[in-house]
């Protein structure tokens, strides 16, 4: 078994009177990536959020690595900064800065922390920029690119930091789908390096093509999780089996599984 890598447990998260994650309970092994599905509202982007500190859970338990973050309303590390460091997320909505160029939103984060001089960051941007085909978009404006562009620039963002952990929350929902291809194509390459990550996705067949484990959500619960080909053929959760029958609606989309 690989070594746990991040550790969730008995996490709960409130919204005014709505619980919006009951008692959840997630492990991520090292190397893992692990796909979490489910329905809109099922408490998904409140999960991610809550795993790095964007949102301060009301209880519960989050580690890295052993140590822990934070525990029962308390914050843990010294430092949100630091955890955020190694844990990196990759937002559905970019908030790329639409002043700096592509390599400025790059290299602001590791230049800042002092991570990495300008020029060692500027030469890992531009390293990251030839792998996801956009080195020639250097010295562009955010407003200029493309929304898959973008969302690359993002991905790349991410990735100087080195987090131990990367979160991907839905980041192609807001693409056309012409666009997704190339992202996913992206986020496929940085799994088989080796890296953990969390997706939130619902591109199925990318979950299933990518992810080790594939987690089913609803109503800020796990109800269902295991392999990719088990979970997406043969669902034994009633609310898992309902969702992917109206996901998996047509037959060429049956056809890939």
């Amino acid at each position: 078994m690989k070594p746990r890598q991040l550790e969730a447990s008995g996490v709960v998260k409130v919204f005014g009177e709505r619980r919006v994650l009951d008692d959840l309970n997630l492990t991520v092994g090292e190397g893992e990536v692990v796909a979490i599905i489910g329905p809109s509202g099922a408490g998904k982007t409140t999960l991610l959020r809550c795993l790095n500190l964007l949102e301060i859970p009301e209880a519960g338990v989050i580690r890295l690595r052993g140590q822990t973050l934070y525990q029962d309303g308390r914050i843990i590390a010294k430092r949100l900064p630091d955890v955020r460091k190694r844990i990196g997320m990759v937002f559905q909505h970019l908030h790329l800065w639409p002043h700096k160029t592509v390599l400025g939103n790059i290299i602001e984060a590791p230049t800042v922390t002092g991570k990495l001089s300008r020029a060692e960051a500027t030469e890992r941007a531009r390293a990251l920029l030839a792998e996801v085909r956009l080195l020639d978009k250097t010295g562009s404006y955010p407003a200029s690119l493309s929304g898959g562009e973008q969302q690359r620039v993002a991905i790349c963002r991410t990735l100087i930091m080195e987090p131990e952990v990367i979160l991907l929350d839905e980041i192609t929902s807001a693409l056309d789908p012409e666009l997704v291809g190339d992202v996913l194509e992206v986020i496929a390459g940085v799994a088989e390096r080796g890296h953990t990550m969390v997706v939130v996705t619902h591109e199925i067949v990318f979950a299933r093509d990518v992810a080790d484990r594939i987690l089913f959500l609803d109503r800020g619960q796990f109800v269902e999780e295991g392999p990719p080909e088990r979970i997406l053929t043969e669902p034994r959760h009633p609310r898992t089996r309902e969702f992917l029958a109206r996901v998996l609606y047509s037959k060429q989309m049956r056809a890939h599984l």
